[in-house]
């Protein structure tokens, strides 16, 4: 994924480093999309304002999509503020309105909560 947002425009920094950064530029977090809530909330607690903390699912959709996405309008591009529910187990959860892409990330979803 590194090679691929690079080849595209992308400038990867490291975690702690802001030399790169202008308030001009767009600053897109990504983060594994099974962070916990916590450890997202203390990333943005040090991150500027208009950073826009996204899971690996957003990169996914935008590439689907070929176009940006406002991750706002589509919580799976989020990272999942919550993971195994107690109880969840016993759901079914039998999607009907979801196709390609969306089906997927709303599979895995279903499944990181502890739903089948």
């Amino acid at each position: 994924m590194h090679n691929f947002l690079i080849s595209n425009g992308a400038t990867i920094i490291e975690r702690n480093d802001s030399t790169h950064h202008t308030d001009e530029q767009a600053v897109v977090v990504l983060v594994p999309h099974s962070t916990p809530a916590a450890e997202v909330q203390k990333l943005q607690f040090d991150l500027p304002i208009r950073t826009r903390v996204v899971s690996e699912w957003w990169v996914e959709k935008c590439l689907h999509e070929k176009t940006l996405i406002d991750e706002s309008q589509t919580p799976l591009s989020q990272p999942l503020r919550t993971a195994g529910i107690p109880g969840f187990e016993r759901l079914v959860i039998c999607p009907t309105s979801f196709s390609g892409i969306d089906l997927l990330h709303f599979s895995k979803a279903v499944k990181l909560m502890g739903m089948s």
